[in-house]
């Protein structure tokens, strides 16, 4: 009897595993993280931290969007208790641009105070870090096209491999002038006689 219960029970959670991923069209699974307290929530009941500080151009957005298309969800995003995103800002625009209906969210500090600074910590720290450029440069060798769609532009991924930039070099719109005596030296072509010439 004991046994046949152990069966059902193990069943019951397989069918309710089925449906979270069935609910995830990120391909997100909360049961990655149980330790932070991750769920799944709708897209529709979050909402962008008005006073978020560190602003998302759109650059940054679809560098995001791709990330999210080739590798779907791999870190949650962070909410208060009202649902509004502490961490993970430009995550939740980018998912809502890609038509998701669900994403997973971690718990912010309860306290208003800490949940606010830790917004601001989260995305301070981030900036403190620097690119090592000798191990960028050989990733962007390594992956090739692969390197593509993950926040660098071909001019840049071109540059770190080496290679000519795709985009010509714009002429300037006014050569500088200089009030300067330059001396020219010139040459017929026809009999060979050369002179030189003052040109201002």
């Amino acid at each position: 009897m004991k046994a046949n219960t152990a069966t059902a029970t193990t069943a019951t959670k397989a069918k309710k595993s089925e449906k979270v991923s069935e609910a995830a069209p990120t391909g997100a699974d909360p049961r990655r993280y149980p330790v932070l307290g991750a769920t799944l929530r709708s897209v529709d009941e979050l909402s962008a931290d008005p006073r978020n500080a560190r602003e998302h151009d759109e650059r940054s957005i679809t560098a995001i969007m791709e990330l999210l298309k080739r590798f779907g969800q791999r870190k949650n995003i962070v909410v208060d208790a009202d649902g509004v995103v502490k961490a993970g800002n430009g995550t939740l625009e980018a998912a809502r641009r890609l038509g998701w209906t669900h994403i997973v969210a971690g718990p912010a500090p309860k306290k208003k105070a800490e949940s606010n600074a830790y917004a601001l910590g989260d995305n301070r720290s981030a900036e403190l870090s620097s690119w090592d450029q000798i191990v960028l440069e050989s990733y962007a060798s390594e992956l090739g096209e692969g390197f593509e769609g993950l926040g660098w532009s071909p001019d840049e991924i071109s540059t770190m491999a080496g290679l000519p930039s795709e985009t010509p070099p714009e002429a300037p719109a006014e050569f500088p002038t200089f009030d300067v005596d330059v001396k020219v030296n010139c040459e017929c072509p026809k009999c060979g006689y050369k002179w030189s010439a003052a040109k201002k």
